[in-house]
């Protein structure tokens, strides 16, 4: 017979009780999440007060989450693109409504163009320069309905296609007339100037319920105004207002926290926030900070900087994007790693059709994919790196090759200063390696101010999709007599696929780099009671942030000193801060600290007072009682522990006249309760 076993009812109960209450608060806790906004489209053609422009279309939603990590980044990207534009050259907003002959939305063509554009810079494929050609076609179309992306897109295909078609339409249209203050918006009869115009978009996004957009509208516009050289004030004040207003309990904080910092740091506009979130960041540096706070595991960036939560899905394409953009436009060196998990994100959520969504399960978008390409080609750079960027002997600038794909071979002259710094060059193999030069001119040679560079994989070899450094060059003074500063540049950049075709990269760099001028300091050390120093061991040392110097020899019966070759910089009308230090035994040593050195330095006497016969830094009882000891006697050793040590400096005959009396005593009187380092 089997065995009852006994049931418990009322644990059971117990536990399903507690199973729902977590039911409950979970179900509580999903509900109080507040859904993800939507993308971010440019203002537009469309945009009046209170309007915001809606262009999703219910057959154009589609779910892929594929992904694909192999591949060309930027052919699967362009492709996709260029398959998916319409016959105006335009682009349907999220995707595709399969009506290619339908009207695209024109206020999105100037993101999703700069990515076909980018994108393009990486294939060269005839496909995608037609796609661009059609796409500023229809830009030159516009007349009284731009976007503010609009800017940065026609100066993007004049560098493409050359000339200034694409500049001169838009400022001719659209910029000259807001500075006119002559710009009828969408020919409704309203004029607006620049300053109303930016006012507009706030009061657009504010109306709509998304305030914080307007940061990243404005910023674009002022990137767009920059790029084609228009006036930029109205926009820096728009973007800097924005910032004052930026609240991270609303939607949209981080893309507007990066908009703002990719436009103002566009442009070199530094900036203090004055009320607001960000009111503690005391300059666009420190807003760079705390928009790279808001990456996540270094990867993507979150859609609210109170959702950074690693391994909870909050990563977006547009928010990194735009933040790549930002930190790539502030300091590439600085935010290299954060860039590069960055864009590495971007392209592992890379969707098998070649575009991408905003998140898993969003939908595919072209704005989106169009904004994933420009910050993946954006963020491709060749830079030079500086621990410290300060050469008084030398230092080594490392030239680093980041966030690039398909790499197979690579050249690059590195630019710098001989009139300042001699060079030597050397190529890094950590990860570019088994390389070929193509001859002895480019094998990391420097001359002539050039240091040149070229190398290229060799089969079986396979081509590399990495960042890290491919060169180094140690710069040494030539100490020059007058400090001075140069800029490492680095130019004509070539790199190359397998097949041959060029890899351009949008942000190639330069590092300034301080080199010490050399000054001479020079003056007389005299000593108390004496007519002449008639010393034996005056001594005179500076001490410093770019090394110590020693006056060699000092003349010791002048007393003339004379220091050479002490490094120095300028900075404005400050020079570099030394201590210097006068010393002889028996005497109490002075120092002059600071010393500003700004150039040559000469007349820099000082006099060194006396009575310390047994040298401990200080004049004081035991000096009294020793030259007592000795009094009216040739006796000079009552201070020396050990007189059958030659070396020992200890005397009580302080003005060395070979007899120790009242002359002596009263140097030691007179400084009693003195104590070294005295003022020079």
């Amino acid at each position: 017979m089997k065995k009852r076993i006994p049931i418990n009812y009322n644990k059971i109960w117990v536990l399903l009780s507690i199973l729902c209450l977590l039911l409950i608060v979970a179900s509580a806790g999903a509900a109080e999440l507040p859904a993800r906004p939507d993308v971010a489209a440019p203002v537009g053609e469309t945009l009046a007060a209170g309007e915001l422009v809606e262009m999703v279309t219910a057959d154009s939603m589609m779910e892929l989450t594929a992904t694909t990590i192999s591949g060309n980044t930027f052919l699967d990207g362009a492709d996709r693109l260029s398959a998916l534009q319409n016959d105006d050259g335009g682009w349907d907003w999220p995707l595709d409504d399969g009506i290619p002959s339908n009207a695209s939305p024109l206020n999105t063509i100037g993101p999703i163009a700069q990515g076909l554009a980018i994108a393009y810079l990486h294939t060269g494929d005839e496909a995608h320069l037609t796609a661009l050609e059609n796409a500023g076609a229809l830009l030159l179309t516009k007349t009284n309905n731009f976007s503010p992306s609009d800017g940065y897109l026609a100066a993007q295909l004049d560098a493409i296609f050359g000339g200034t078609t694409y500049v001169d339409h838009v400022l001719a249209n659209y910029y000259d007339p807001l500075a006119a203050g002559t710009y009828d918006k969408n020919g409704a009869g309203t004029l607006y100037d620049t300053a109303s115009y930016v006012s507009l978009i706030d009061t657009s996004r504010a109306n709509s319920g998304i305030p914080n957009l307007a940061a990243w509208d404005i910023a674009i516009g002022l990137v767009g105004a920059a790029s084609v050289g228009a006036d930029t004030t109205a926009w820096i004040n728009g973007v800097e207002k924005e910032i004052n207003e930026l609240d991270g309990s609303d939607s949209y904080d981080v893309i507007g926290l990066a908009g703002a910092v990719y436009g103002l740091a566009f442009v070199g506009e530094d900036f203090d926030p004055t009320a607001g979130e960000h009111t503690a960041a005391g300059s666009l540096a420190d807003l760079a900070a705390i928009l790279a706070s808001y990456q996540i595991d270094g990867g993507g960036f979150a859609w609210n900087s109170a959702y950074v939560i690693p391994d909870d899905s909050n990563e977006t394409i547009q928010e990194t994007a735009y933040a790549v953009l930002a930190l790539n436009e502030v300091s590439p060196v600085l935010y290299k790693d954060a860039i590069s998990g960055a864009v590495n994100y971007i392209g592992t959520v890379q969707l098998a059709t070649g575009g991408w969504e905003n998140y898993g399960g969003s939908g595919e978008n072209n704005e989106i994919t169009g904004e994933a390409l420009w910050a993946t080609g954006a963020a491709l750079s060749v830079i030079p790196e500086i621990a410290d960027p300060v050469v008084c002997d030398e230092a080594t600038v490392d030239i680093s090759i980041n966030n690039v794909t398909d790499l197979y071979g690579y050249e690059f002259k590195v630019i710098y200063d001989e009139d300042l710094v001699s060079a030597s060059g050397k190529f890094k193999y950590t990860w570019f390696d088994h390389g070929r030069t193509p001859s002895s001119d480019w094998d990391a040679n420097c001359m002539d101010g050039v240091c040149k560079f070229a190398l290229t994989r060799v089969s079986p070899d396979e081509p590399v999709n990495e960042s890290g450094i491919v060169a180094s060059i140690t710069f040494t003074s030539v100490h020059s007599p007058n400090p001075d500063s140069f800029a490492v540049a680095v130019e004509d950049i070539l790199l190359t696929d397998r097949d041959g075709f060029p890899i351009t990269p949008v942000t190639p760099g330069s590092v300034n780099v301080d080199v010490c001028g050399t000054a001479t300091v020079s003056g007389l050390i005299s000593l108390q009671g004496r007519l002449q120093p008639n010393g034996d061991n005056l001594s005179v040392v500076m001490n410093g942030p770019y090394g110590s110097y020693t006056a060699d020899p000092v003349n010791q019966s002048t007393g003339a000193y004379t220091i050479s070759g002490v490094q120095y910089l300028v900075n404005g009308t400050t020079g570099t801060d030394y201590q210097i230090i006068a010393d002889h035994y028996l005497y109490l040593k002075n120092a002059l600290d600071p010393l500003n050195v700004v150039g040559d330095i000469a007349g820099l006497n000082t006099k060194l007072l006396g009575g310390d016969a047994n040298n401990n830094g200080a004049v004081g009882i035991a000096d009294l009682t020793c030259i007592g000891t000795d009094f009216g006697t040739t006796n000079t050793n009552a201070c020396d522990p050990d007189p059958l040590i030659e070396d020992n400096k200890n005397s009580t005959d302080i003005n060395a006249d070979a007899v120790v009396n009242i002359q002596d005593l009263a140097i030691a009187g007179g400084n009693f309760d003195l104590h070294e380092l005295l003022g020079w």
